[in-house]
């Protein structure tokens, strides 16, 4: 039996693998646990690494990581700014005619992006190649308009009602195909019954060609996936030739459902009010423009429709803006973004040093501010 145990440790391991979703470090991951959905931001194993990992629940019932991802740089009616150190920007002029190959948005033979789905890739060229081409009195009415299809909030709901009816089938089958391969050996190895392993692989080998049958239906159904959009051949291939990622073949789909929309707009349609307020709070604080902010058009723009999608969900974005409850009188300035308090050594105006805040200057506590115990931020340095 202990090949038995050796093959089912080897086949645990290399499906931990087909659970992972290599995205860019942007990408937001939505799962469901025990009926609450949550978000979260994708890992980086190093931080110097442009690719992140989101990790799908492995056990079932299965259900796919949903993704979403913000815009990975500013795009404004002079042009478009990159998002590196010197904050590059390139006007409409100087960009090479847009396209995508992938998950990857070019001008030219300029890489501009990269992106967790190719209809994400696929959707930003054709915008941008329309924005470029379009006369400069057209343009600023044009981002409004893609912006406002970024954060329309009816839109994940109703490609979710889309994405169930059309995978229903297949996540029946991927359940019972996990629980044949999984719990048939699982129970074989604890049992040592060969009768238990040979009645796990037989109903392994009927149900990993159906269940490939079930993924080719389902990606022909659905209709808010345009062929050109569909994930790339080998993907499909694998998906159906190996029974362990068969079992997360409803993953290759669902990284296309929202991969147009951003991130809160996302949540907005899954998280309970408490949530969605704690993961909007440092979105707009990021946007919230500053003096002289050579972005003020832009942020300007991302701000309102963030507060928009907040009050469909009656959330009032000053009170969440509002200060923490300080911890003790020691404490001087607070990160409007994490909400971490410091006390002497970090002034207002200082970057917040917490990884997760780039570039959010730190505030002092007005005079108003009452101290108070526990506050929901971080603890004191």
């Amino acid at each position: 039996m202990n090949e038995l145990v050796e093959l089912f440790a080897l086949l645990f391991v290399l499906y931990l693998f087909e659970c992972l979703a290599w995205v860019p470090r942007r990408t937001v991951g939505f799962f469901a646990f025990f009926g609450r959905w949550r978000a979260r931001i994708a890992f980086r194993p190093n931080a110097s690494w442009s690719l992140a990992v989101i990790f799908g629940k492995p056990w079932p019932p299965l259900s796919p990581p949903w993704l979403a991802e913000p815009l990975p740089f500013a795009i404004e009616p002079q042009g478009i700014t990159l998002p590196d150190g010197e904050q590059r920007r390139l006007t409409w002029e100087e960009l090479a005619p847009l396209h995508a190959r992938a998950t990857r948005a070019y001008s030219g033979d300029l890489l501009l992006s990269t992106h967790a789905c190719r209809s994400d890739a696929a959707s930003l060229a054709e915008t941008l190649e329309r924005l470029r081409t379009s006369s400069a009195e057209k343009r600023e009415t044009e981002i409004r308009r893609f912006l406002d299809k970024r954060f329309d909030v009816d839109v994940p709901r109703f490609r979710r009602k889309q994405f169930a009816k059309s995978v229903r089938v297949l996540r029946v089958l991927s359940n019972a195909l996990w629980l044949a391969l999984f719990g048939g050996l699982g129970a074989a190895v604890l049992t040592r019954n060969m009768l238990i392993l040979l009645c796990a692989a037989v109903l392994s080998l009927v149900l990993w060609p159906t269940n490939s049958l079930a993924f080719a239906r389902a990606l022909r159904k659905q209709s808010w996936l345009p062929r050109a959009h569909w994930p790339d051949r080998a993907k499909r291939l694998v998906a159906m030739l190996s029974p362990l990622s068969g079992v997360r073949a409803a993953d290759t789909l669902a990284r296309e459902a929202w991969a147009d929309l951003e991130p809160v707009t996302v949540a907005a349609a899954l998280l309970s009010p408490a949530d969605l307020g704690k993961f909007a709070r440092p979105l707009l604080v990021a946007a919230q423009p500053s003096d002289g902010d050579a972005l003020a058009w832009w942020r300007t723009e991302i701000r309102q429709r963030i507060e928009r999608v907040l009050a469909r969900r009656q959330i009032d974005p000053a009170a969440l803006l509002s200060p923490p409850v300080r911890e003790n009188g020691r404490v001087q300035t607070y990160c409007p973004a994490c909400l971490a308090q410091y006390e002497a050594g970090r002034q207002a105006g200082e970057m917040c040093p917490n990884e997760s805040c780039p570039a959010i200057p730190l505030r002092a506590f007005g005079a108003e501010t009452k101290t108070g115990a526990g506050s929901s931020a971080g603890a004191t340095p």
